[in-house]
């Protein structure tokens, strides 16, 4: 894992001193060594974490013997070993694997990518036609920005060392909405910043002379009629598991110590329960976690005591104070080059600076799971229109939806959001509760900016109504987020972290399977739950998604207060084209007299997009350097 800078300069001077004072933005990146390449068509700056053959011989940029090609690739390639088997050269001088993917694109070409299993983003360079190849991972787990300066090309792992060479740093107007009134980020090839963009997942592009023309290499929607979906739900349980455990040990594979991130939640517990059956060695597994100080009911802690209790596990753990929120909330910001919406980051920030305290530089972490088997409640909405296919059968589907709030022990009057999130699944938190408040904004950026195609979106018809909702999960609104701000937290701490459940095999496989597999008797994951029921503790797994809890509402109203109402209350805030922050005070006021206001997710928004705006925008310290 690491980070790069590149510039394909199309005759455009540049001065090098500002080329190594905006690349060090990257240095964060890359603890272990940096090294820089130019010529006159490019230059490169690469900053390397080394995970993979630690030694010299594998540093970027590489080059091929003949010199012709080089690359820079941030990211890991878990299936290496077997494409090196398939490589016809055996000049091969590192165990790593990014000569593998060096020497095999020089072989085939774009087309190894369908054949990669990893998490990427790379520059493959020919020296001799001037042209690269640009590409990134399928579901976009590493990052890669890029933009046009004159008549040059700029590409990056980051946004940061992008924007001096932007005339004035504009948050993109479309981006902004998109994360307000539908809680996406990152969509397609979006940032929030004005002419800097973003590689799409599943996309590689080809830079040759003075342009850069893009191609979708992968597309899960399309991926139906060649899934590997057997008619028998023992065999397809059975597959699952080797695909799980495939995936699991290659992710496991490292010269670096490897941890696990450990949630108490689902994902991270099945991955616990894996790495346990398939352990070779009697060194026990160290795990992370966090929690709230004097907050314990809120944290998820006194569960993972009991997940691990009697288990050859260690886990190392922080509590995060309201103190650390406030102290940590601007760099946060800056870290992530966007707004958040809680205060979990701050804790997870903290977390992998404990995980690399204790020489743990790779973490194996759970997410994507509810994403790919379909685990948030409003999910199961989704589900049982498929099942109930006719006007007439409203009422079997809102049995059903109050049968599942009873079992899973929820409030009934929950079922009001679900039947909202039916329709306005962008603009609902995890548990389906609507954050939207248009009331919050000012009435004519909404009139220039929101019209009736705003929250229009075009189902794909190959899908059934349960993968369009999951689809939404997947590439609007959950994972992209939750990716975006996984990689920049990880690697401001020097730490690669991995997600096994989002190889590409596994996501393809679970997100094809019929609905019943995923709801069966309304419990949500069945087949996944079913799959580690007889090696996890009993009742371990939920019968539905628990919902995340931490004191962010009590801290709004107690610790965080002030600072709320100090810089919404503030003359730069007020000036801003965005907020109503007159209903926003007020809104926050009426939110601190109530104990069942239901959630603080669009007041943290707004938050942290001021803080964002306020660091990028109006200080002079990511302008012309």
């Amino acid at each position: 894992m690491c980070g790069f800078f590149f510039i394909k300069k199309n005759g455009v001077p540049f001065d090098l001193k500002s080329l190594e004072n905006c690349s060090n933005l990257l240095s964060h990146r890359g603890p272990d060594n940096n090294k820089f390449y130019k010529n006159s068509e490019i230059y490169l700056r690469f900053f390397r974490l080394s995970i993979q053959d630690t030694s010299l011989k594998a540093s970027q940029p590489m080059f091929d013997i003949s010199k012709r090609y080089l690359i820079v690739f941030n990211g890991e390639i878990y299936n290496f070993l077997d494409l090196k088997k398939r490589l016809r050269t055996n000049k091969l001088v590192s165990n790593s694997d990014t000569e593998v993917l060096l020497y095999s694109l020089i072989e085939r070409g774009s087309k190894v990518l369908r054949e990669l299993e990893g998490m990427f983003s790379f520059i493959f360079y020919d020296l001799k036609e001037n042209t690269a190849l640009v590409a990134r991972d399928r579901l976009g787990i590493k990052p890669l920005y890029y933009m046009h300066y004159k008549e040059s090309f700029i590409f990056s792992s980051e946004i940061k060392p992008m924007l001096s060479f932007l005339k004035n740093i504009q948050i993109d107007n479309e981006s902004f909405c998109n994360f307000f009134l539908k809680g996406s980020m990152d969509i397609g090839n979006q940032t929030f910043f004005k002419n800097i963009f973003s590689v799409e997942p599943g996309e590689y592009g080809i830079i040759k002379q003075r342009k850069f023309l893009k191609t979708k290499y992968w597309d899960l929607s399309k991926t139906v009629k060649n899934s590997k979906i057997n008619t028998s739900y023992k065999k397809n349980k059975s597959f699952l598991k080797e695909l799980l455990k495939d995936s699991l040990k290659k992710h496991l594979i490292s010269d670096r110590k490897v941890g696990l991130f450990l949630s108490g939640g689902t994902d991270s517990n099945a991955l616990l329960n894996l790495m346990l059956e398939n352990k070779k060695d009697t060194k026990k597994i160290q795990s992370f976690s966090y929690g709230f100080k004097n907050f314990e009911k809120y944290g998820e802690l006194p569960r993972i005591k009991k997940i691990i209790s009697n288990k050859e596990v260690s886990n190392l753990n922080f509590y995060l104070k309201p103190k650390d929120v406030l102290e940590n909330f601007s760099k946060t910001t800056e870290i992530l080059e966007g707004p958040f919406t809680s205060i979990r980051l701050i804790a997870m920030k903290k977390l992998y600076n404990l995980a690399n305290k204790n020489n743990c530089r790779v973490t194996i972490e759970g997410d994507g799971g509810d994403e790919i088997f379909g685990g948030y409640d409003y999910n199961l909405f989704s589900s049982l229109k498929d099942r109930f296919k006719s006007q007439n059968d409203l009422y079997k589907i809102l049995s059903k939806l109050k049968k599942f709030l009873l079992i899973s022990g929820k409030n009934k009057n929950q079922i009001i959001n679900l039947l909202l999130t039916n329709t306005f699944q962008f603009s609902s938190t995890s548990d389906g509760t609507i954050f939207v408040n248009s009331d919050y904004f000012k009435e004519q950026f909404l009139n220039k900016h929101i019209d009736e195609s705003f929250f229009n979106y075009k189902k794909k018809k190959n899908l059934n109504n349960l993968q369009n909702s999951q689809y939404k999960d997947l590439f609007f609104t959950k994972l992209p987020r939750t990716l975006r701000y996984k990689d920049r937290l990880s690697m401001s701490e020097g730490i690669e972290a991995r997600v096994p459940l989002l190889d590409h095999r596994i996501v393809e496989f679970a997100f094809n399977l019929p609905n019943e597999y995923k709801f069966k008797d309304l419990k949500s994951r069945y087949i996944f739950k079913d799959l580690f029921s007889s090696i996890a503790k009993k009742n371990q797994f939920e019968f539905s998604k628990r919902t995340i809890a931490d004191p962010q509402k009590i801290w709004l109203k107690t610790h965080l207060k002030d600072f709320f109402l100090d810089n919404i209350n503030s003359i730069n805030f007020k000036k801003l084209d965005y907020f109503n922050y007159k209903v926003i005070n007020k809104e926050f006021l009426e939110f601190c007299k109530n104990d069942k206001y239901p959630t603080t997710f669009a007041f943290f928004q707004i938050l942290s997009f001021y803080k964002f705006y306020d660091i990028f925008c109006h200080n002079q310290k990511f302008h012309k350097l």
